[in-house]
């Protein structure tokens, strides 16, 4: 998990929320960094235009809510559109918000897995396939996520940490090599799929 603490933040007037979800694309999949780097650039974005927020991956689809200006928001909305980590974006809200949730932090980024199956509220909502939420499904997730985070934050211990592979991986391999185990198995699959179809042509 990534946090930055975000700076102290009067009383605004021009306050909104924006929250999509969209898909990883191969490229995104392929490039190894690729979490760590859009998280990074997040953070530097996010300071810098006052936005804060909390970013979730899991399952190949992310997941974003944000908070700012309706400027800001709008030009982070349309340079989000043109990356191409990531597609299908859909905008699930795009509104005035009374006050921000995650005043305290700047980004924080969470790769999901089995930590929020105890939570009963989350069942109908897995596996995690945000495309497939109805209704206010996206609040109730939500919800569960400032709860799990508040909670960590008063602890003073971060959460643990999962790989999008789950369970087996993370008992083989630290959390930090994780990921880059998950893409290195990914590009491993996608050669020997060339290799085969390469072989079926003779």
């Amino acid at each position: 998990m990534v946090s930055i603490t975000a700076p102290a933040i009067a009383e605004e007037q021009d306050l909104y929320s924006m929250v999509y979800i969209s898909r990883i694309t191969s490229a995104g999949m392929m490039a190894a960094g690729t979490l760590n780097d859009i998280a990074a650039t997040a953070i530097a974005n996010n300071q810098q235009n006052n936005i804060t927020g909390v970013l979730c991956y899991g399952n190949g689809y992310f997941f974003q809510y944000l908070e700012g200006s309706e400027d800001a928001l709008t030009r982070l909305k349309n340079e989000l559109i043109l990356d191409t980590r990531h597609k299908d974006m859909q905008i699930l809200q795009f509104d005035r918000l009374a006050e921000r949730a995650f005043t305290g932090w700047s980004l924080q980024s969470l790769v999901l897995e089995n930590w929020l199956l105890d939570k009963s509220k989350m069942k109908k909502l897995l596996p995690f396939r945000p495309d497939k939420w109805q209704g206010n499904d996206w609040k109730v997730f939500l919800n569960i996520l400032k709860e799990y985070l508040d909670q960590h934050e008063q602890e003073q211990t971060p959460p643990v940490q999962y790989n999008t592979l789950g369970f087996t991986v993370t008992r083989l391999f630290s959390d930090h090599q994780a990921f880059f185990v998950v893409q290195a198995i990914l590009g491993m699959l996608v050669l020997i799929t060339v290799a085969s179809l390469m072989m079926s042509s003779f």
